[in-house]
């Protein structure tokens, strides 16, 4: 069997591909390019009733085409997805990324420590940990997570009196691989008497890329299962948020900058854009953080609530706020019964914005290449 790649009109790199395919394939395989010999990790996945082969490409320039055959191989899983009580361990060949936590003690579930290219972390240790010299604002801040701040009225966002919770119920997938993993944690919102508003199905995968970046996508799926549920306009939340290293604060030397050319918060707070980054130096090196918005999502591209001291989220309902216009009302009604998904791909890279080549990362996310299949 072949696959056919074709570019189109963009160069690729690192580009995570995925091609439904419902014949026979050995349980361990790879991709192999005929006439280079060049040989790229794959396997294949099933989710539900649907097959499909997963693999990366690290480079198709644009226009080009390239084919590549499947041939067993052995099983290497890069990608290691491991749960100890109440945490989730995410390593790359060896190393650990991140951990995901779910102990009830905390409010929400989120992700902590989290390392970019080289090791080196890249959000804020506070309130987890206490560190000499770091920010010790905002102690829901929580490294890298998902909330809102008006959910049926509950706020699921701060950690002050009366706020909602959100409470694992179950891991309906942990697998590792030698491309990606895959955790998909189905969590209830609830509010501060633990009452069900709202059910979430949180799928995170991981990528085999070490350098020079790391990689996740989001798929974020809220479901009204008890009634109707009114996302609230305000700017007090984020459907995907993440709270910098200190040392990369735009306040203390950081860069914010997003995909039309805005630099710095007056310029992209509030702002809606296909993509946002923050970058700064992180123990001397120059490390960043970019998040994106895939077209699917609802008012893409997402209004940003994004700031000098740390804050980064995407936040597509406090319209309101954003615009200055209090008529301009964001609300959003999910009908009992409905779905609303949100899919966020969040890279950390070297360097800023330009030279991690982030506008091509969102091509290849928004309008991936071609795959052809053929016996």
């Amino acid at each position: 069997m072949r696959l056919k790649v074709k570019a189109g009109s963009h160069h690729r790199m690192f580009c995570p591909l995925e091609v439904e395919y419902e014949g026979d394939l050995p349980a361990c395989f790879r991709l192999r390019e005929k006439e280079s010999g060049i040989c790229l990790p794959a396997q294949w996945e099933r989710i539900e009733e649907r097959k499909s082969i997963v693999f990366l490409l690290p480079f198709l320039g644009e226009g080009e085409e390239r084919s590549f055959i499947i041939e067993e191989d052995n099983c290497e899983e890069n990608v290691e997805v491991k749960i100890r009580d109440s945490v989730v361990d995410v390593l790359l060949c060896g190393e650990l990324f991140t951990s995901y936590h779910i102990d009830p003690l905390f409010p929400r579930p989120f992700l902590y420590p989290l390392y970019g290219p080289e090791g080196i972390p890249v959000t804020r240790n506070f309130p987890m940990a206490d560190v000499e010299g770091e920010s010790k604002d905002h102690k829901h801040h929580r490294s890298l997570w998902v909330a809102y701040g008006d959910v049926n009225g509950v706020d699921n966002w701060s950690e002050e009196e009366g706020h909602g919770k959100q409470v694992h119920r179950e891991f309906r997938e942990i697998s590792g691989g030698a491309v990606r993993g895959r955790l998909i944690d189905v969590v209830d919102w609830v509010d501060s008497k633990g009452k069900k508003v709202l059910k979430e199905e949180r799928e995170i995968l991981f990528y085999n890329i070490s350098l020079p970046l790391r990689m996740m996508d989001f798929r974020i799926s809220f479901l009204a299962e008890e009634g109707d549920v009114v996302f609230g306009d305000t700017k007090e939340g984020g459907i995907l948020s993440i709270r910098v290293s200190s040392e990369m604060e735009g306040r203390r030397g950081g860069r914010l900058e997003n995909a039309f050319g805005g630099v710095g918060e007056k310029e992209i707070w509030g702002k809606r854009a296909p993509w946002c980054d923050y970058s700064g130096l992180l123990r001397g090196r120059r490390m960043g953080i970019a998040i994106l918005d895939h077209p699917s999502n609802l008012r893409h591209p997402t209004y940003w609530h994004i700031r000098d001291y740390g804050l980064f989220t995407a936040n597509p309902f406090g319209v309101s706020h954003f615009t200055s216009d209090p008529r301009n009302k964001g609300d959003y009604k999910l009908k009992k019964g409905e779905k609303l998904e949100f899919r966020y791909r969040l890279l950390i890279h070297k360097g800023n914005a330009q030279e991690a080549k982030i506008r091509e990362h969102f091509l290849n996310y928004a309008y991936p290449p071609e795959v052809e299949i053929s016996e």
